[in-house]
Order: structure tokens, then sequence, then C-alpha cells
């Protein structure tokens, strides 16, 4: 039987670096690229999807809040990977193991994947949808003026789409565990944190710290500890303590809703992410 032949991989040049963060919506997309620009990787901006990207960079932080819709250019995921410069990071919900390895070699990636749990993660996503976005319809208030009501919409909508986005999360962590495909990309080609972890007062330095010595960062404790604390403090495009609720988060949850949840297999998924 032939041998397998394994993407070649040029030797590590911490300036020719790329890194791409993948991550389950509202589970710190931005301020984990806030973090990245703060350890020297500079931000591209550019929020990955299979035909397009959101060039988030060229436009103000009003029109990347309320309408990121408007922000998207054309452009084939496999150019977006290519064209990111050395040194730089791009951000997404797209599944790198679609990205060939030799070209995620070639381009030196590394992988930043963060987690959070799905309930959070559900709820988060439908107040930015309802309450901070204004090209969201199907949820908005004058679509559905009741809360709950909407919700429900939400999830009969929307939440099979991040369904497959943690259904992704949890296939490209059985790859990178996987003896064949390390072998492949003859390094450990991602990092697995989790959100609430990394912005927990007590925890988040230690994992901070593993990211920067993931990216092979020159960086004493102290200065990623500055730097993690700089991230955090720091506005970005969905930080959400500008949004005011007329409602607990937990009164979202109805009959209907938590109903959906279970349908869709979301208490599985929960477990296999760890949670």
């Amino acid at each position: 039987m032939p041998s397998m032949k394994h993407a070649k991989k040029p030797p590590l040049d911490p300036a020719q670096l790329r890194a791409y963060i993948f991550t389950v919506p509202k589970a710190g997309t931005y301020l984990m690229d806030a973090f990245l620009s703060q350890l020297g990787l500079n931000s591209t901006g550019w929020h990955v999807s299979l035909n397009n990207y959101l060039d988030t960079g060229k436009h103000d932080a009003t029109t990347n809040k309320t309408t990121p819709s408007a922000t998207s250019v054309a452009r084939n995921y496999l150019q977006t990977f290519r064209q990111v410069p050395a040194g730089s990071h791009a951000i997404g919900h797209f599944n790198p193991l679609f990205v060939p390895p030799a070209v995620l070699n070639a381009n030196q990636y590394h992988i930043v994947a963060v987690r959070r749990h799905p309930r959070e993660v559900l709820v988060s996503e439908f107040i930015d949808f309802r309450h901070r976005r204004s090209d969201v319809r199907f949820v908005s208030e004058q679509t559905v003026p009741d809360h709950g009501e909407a919700f429900e919409v939400y999830m009969r909508e929307h939440a099979p789409v991040i369904r497959s986005i943690c259904l992704n999360y949890l296939l490209l962590q059985e790859n990178c565990r996987s003896l064949l495909y390390r072998q492949v990309m003859g390094r450990d080609p991602a990092i697995f944190i989790d959100f609430k972890q990394f912005i927990d007062d007590k925890r988040g330095p230690e994992i901070a710290q593993r990211i920067a010595g993931f990216l092979h960062r020159s960086l004493t404790p102290e200065e990623v500890q500055q730097r993690w604390r700089a991230a955090l403090d720091a506005d970005n495009k969905t930080k959400s303590d500008d949004v005011k609720l007329p409602y607990a988060r937990d009164t979202l949850w109805t009959p209907k809703a938590m109903q959906r949840y279970q349908d869709l297999g979301f208490p599985e998924i929960e477990s296999h992410l760890g949670y």
C-alpha cells in the first residue's frame, strides 16, 4: 500500500505566522480579535464565510453593530485565507477543516477555537438580532412584538444554524485529536478554549498565557496579562454592555423554545462540548 503524502510544513517563523479565530457565535469573536491584536497579530477585520467576508475593519462601529450585512464583500473562502498577510489574523464561524492542509501549512496558520454553552449562545445571538441589529427582520420588534414569541421564532428559524456551527466545532476538535490529522499538519493545528473561562478574572490570565504560547509570542506573563486586560476593557462590535433588556434572559425559555432546543439535540451537544 503506498504511503500517504503529508502536506509539506515549512519551518516555523513567528513573523510569518497567521491565525484564524474560529468561534461558535457569541463566544467572544471580536474579543479574541482584540486580544490577538494586543499580542501583535494584526487584524484584517475579515469575518470569513463560504463565499463572502464581512470587511469590518473598513467600516465604522455603528455600521458593524447595526447593519453588518452592509460590510459584506463577495470572495471565496480559499481566496480569503490565502490573502491574509503574514503576521495577521482573520475571524469567523467557518470551519477551517474545509481549508486544505497544504494551504494552512504554507501560510503557517494557527487556529484559535472558542466555544460557549449553547443556551447562552442562542440567547445572546437572539438579543443581538432583536435589539442591536436593524438588518434582521424576522425577529424584530416590528415583526414579532412579543419577546417570548420572537425567541420561539428564532429557535425555529435560526437555531439549526447554531447547531451546525457547534457540530463543526466538535468536528474540528475530533480531527485535531486524531493522529492522522496531526501527522498531516505536522504540529498541533489548534488550541481550544472556553469563552467564559477566558473572561474569568481567575482563569483568564492562564488561558491567555496558553494562547500566547501557542502563537509563539515572546512576552512575559505580566505582559500577556496586561494585554488580556486591555482586550477585555476595549469596546468591540458585539459587546453587550450597551443593551438594556426589558426582560430577564431566562424568561425567553418558554416550553416551546425548550422543546425545540431538545428536539435539535442541543443537550447532547452540550455534553460533547464539555458542559
